[in-house]
């Protein structure tokens, strides 16, 4: 059983699929990005800003399917959901945080105050839909921003696509449910997802610590984390 449990340590993918490693944000890095965009000047840019980051985490979702959303895809209701739209055409509802709903309808209120009147979630200075190149280029303003107040975001490479490794991992290690994580980023198949498991010590050490033979009252043994490289290095291998 020991042996069975080891293997948790050693998850490999099919060839084609070898993990690479991804840039994740921290819990203080994502606060750090969040003040840099809720300190601008222009209140309607830090409101669409604040929405964007928070809309990003929550959901893990690609920048064509974050530029692409209307306003009518957002449901604040009872139970709010957004309407994504991803690869192959195909949507998924995803459930939003209370926060990232008060975001949001904070944005749209500022929009109504102004007049600006657009199907569109979120809008360029000149009014019209975002675009993935204007969205790249916020998500690196707000970085070189918060940088000045968390230095460790200095030398990383933060893109919209950073924002979707991050809520992977996160869901992964609070819920520990990898057809969840797939149904939630809207991945086809698994094994794209499963590259997340195999790459983070966390993960496996939660799951090995947790994972028990029957009928025993044995401590669970310590997983040790090893070095990133030596990690990668062992699930080539195993590949």
């Amino acid at each position: 059983m020991l042996e069975a449990a080891d293997r948790i340590t050693r998850i490999g993918n099919k060839r084609g699929h070898e993990p690479k490693p991804h840039t994740q944000l921290a819990e203080t890095q994502l606060n750090a990005l969040t003040k840099a965009a809720g300190e601008q000047h222009n209140p309607l840019q830090a409101a669409r800003d604040l929405a964007l980051i928070t809309l990003l985490h929550n959901t893990g979702a690609r920048a064509s399917e974050i530029v692409g959303l209307d306003i009518d895809h957002v449901d604040t209701g009872h139970e709010p959901t957004v309407t994504l739209t991803g690869k192959g055409n195909r949507t998924r509802h995803t459930p939003l945080w209370p926060e990232t709903v008060e975001v949001i309808n904070a944005y749209l209120r500022i929009r109504a105050e102004r007049g600006i009147d657009h199907h569109a979630l979120f809008l360029n200075p000149q009014r019209e839909r975002l675009t993935r190149f204007g969205l790249r280029k916020i998500v690196l303003r707000l970085t070189a921003h918060a940088r000045q107040s968390d230095p460790s975001l200095e030398g990383l490479p933060v893109t919209t696509h950073t924002f979707r490794h991050t809520t992977a991992f996160h869901f992964l290690r609070a819920t520990g449910d990898l057809v969840g994580a797939q149904n939630w980023l809207g991945h086809k198949d698994i094994n794209t997802t499963s590259a997340y498991v195999s790459i983070d010590p966390e993960t496996k050490r939660r799951a090995f610590e947790t994972f028990r033979p029957p009928d025993t009252h044995a401590p669970a043994r310590r997983w040790r984390e090893p070095d990133t490289m030596e990690l990668l290095t062992a699930l080539a291998k195993d590949a």
